[in-house]
């Protein structure tokens, strides 16, 4: 098999269409990547329980039939965005504790699932 983290996005959705994979699997892949790569210093906070727990709940969705064309892809998003229960600091140190109020600010799942940038976007 391809090593999972060199995929195209149109692969990985395939792939997972197909069981090649789960999104479990395609998950650990690129949290390994991660952390083999650490030493860039690309990610301010890393969440794999997170990561892990909502392949495992796509996993499940996919296994019934449910879920959009990009259910069960892992994304990374970028410290600007408010997201449900991770510390949101763009990058300041002036932000080291902000943590979105999201029944004012959303969170990034809800602005992909409004916007329609990933069909059924996860929400917690």
């Amino acid at each position: 098999m391809t090593d999972l983290t060199s995929l195209t996005l149109a692969e990985a959705r395939d792939g997972l269409a197909k069981k090649s994979f789960t999104s479990l699997e395609l998950t650990e892949a690129h949290l390994s990547a991660i952390e083999a790569a650490r030493a860039l210093n690309a990610f301010v906070l890393e969440t794999p329980d997170q990561a892990r727990a909502m392949a495992r709940d796509v996993d499940a969705k996919i296994a019934k039939g449910e879920g959009g064309p990009l259910a069960g892809i892992p994304l990374g998003i970028k410290d600007l965005f408010a997201t449900r229960d991770v510390r949101t600091t763009a990058c300041s140190k002036n932000s080291r504790q902000f943590r979105a109020d999201l029944r004012v600010h959303g969170d990034i799942a809800a602005l992909a699932r409004r916007r329609g940038a990933a069909g059924q976007a996860q929400q917690r």
